[in-house]
């Protein structure tokens, strides 16, 4: 009984902050990311036909696919995904970066120049973000909830918020790696993020662009719509989340070419009812896989214990 009135109180105190006390901050991050969307939309208007631009898959023709990018890209910009998150992980996610809080920071970063701090942040976030990106596709109960976001049979804009709340737990948790070692950036860093957000609604989008910028620098569309390609050659291909100089680090940049794309899995069950629905059955579908994957490696250890005990015999 007290869990559940401490945990009642938790998500009532998450309430109160973000929807009372901080209502005016929330609401500019929601109208700022708006905005950047149809900024997107506009540009992509100007490169391609209105037939396969994001704006009308969003706003006319919505299809199921699209219609979850819409929700979750409500629930990450109002702040409201970060109690799924809680929720969906029972509370692991906000107990570890509670007591993330109380650890000693080492804050390398405080010694450097603010410009400097900003982007150390950046490359060791993302270099963190491209092997997490990775176990995602490896193991295959995370890879149940990674494809919740590769579910999405079309691109726009509002894709790059398509992520089950379980995953966005498990993200936060990776990024206290870098908060605790170098330290938040203060300098400019929310203009940075409201930079590098943009980054990741035009690579979800259909504007192409790419060249050697997209190629080494920042990941264009192009490149991340490899990534999610239904045909086998490009699977486990443009992992980066923004530079792709991981990729080509560690041999997983798809140097091929490429023509046409059709995006999503060639599973059945996703796109099917509503957002809700398909959020607690992925989150029901990693829970079976993940113990199972633990069945499988008690039982394997039991077999070498077994293994190993009868050889001394």
């Amino acid at each position: 009984m007290e869990l559940i009135e401490y945990a009642f109180g938790k998500i009532g105190s998450f309430l109160y902050n973000t929807y009372y006390l901080n209502l005016h901050q929330t609401a500019v991050g929601f109208a700022i990311y708006l905005c950047l969307v149809l900024a997107v939309f506009a540009v992509e208007l100007f490169y391609v036909e209105y037939g396969k631009s994001g704006f009308r898959r969003v706003f006319f023709e919505r299809s199921k696919s699209t219609i979850t990018d819409i929700v979750f890209f409500v629930l990450q910009t109002t702040g409201m995904i970060a109690l799924f998150a809680a929720l969906s992980s029972l509370g692991l996610s906000y107990f570890i970066m509670e007591s993330a809080n109380n650890l000693a920071h080492l804050d390398l970063g405080n010694r450097l120049p603010g410009w400097a701090h900003v982007m150390l942040f950046l490359v060791l976030s993302d270099f963190l973000s491209y092997w997490q990106h990775r176990v995602m596709h490896w193991s295959p109960a995370l890879w149940r909830l990674h494809e919740f976001h590769h579910a999405a049979e079309e691109f726009n804009a509002l894709t790059a918020h398509r992520e089950h709340p379980l995953e966005k737990a498990i993200n936060m948790v990776v990024l206290i790696i870098p908060a605790l070692v170098i330290g938040l950036p203060t300098s400019d860093f929310s203009l940075v993020m409201i930079a590098f957000g943009a980054v990741g609604f035009v690579k979800h989008s259909a504007i192409p662009w790419h060249g050697w910028f997209g190629t080494y620098v920042i990941q264009s569309a192009r490149d991340h719509s490899v990534h999610h390609s239904k045909l086998c050659e490009h699977h486990n291909r443009n992992f980066a989340n923004y530079f792709p100089i991981w990729d080509h680090l560690f041999g997983t940049y798809y140097e091929g070419d490429v023509t046409s794309i059709q995006l999503g899995l060639d599973r059945t069950y996703f796109n099917k009812t509503d957002p809700l629905r398909e959020t607690i059955a992925t989150q029901i579908r990693f829970v079976g896989r993940a113990c199972k994957s633990v069945r499988t490696h008690v039982e394997q250890f039991r077999q070498q214990i077994g293994l190993d005990l009868s050889g001394r015999r």
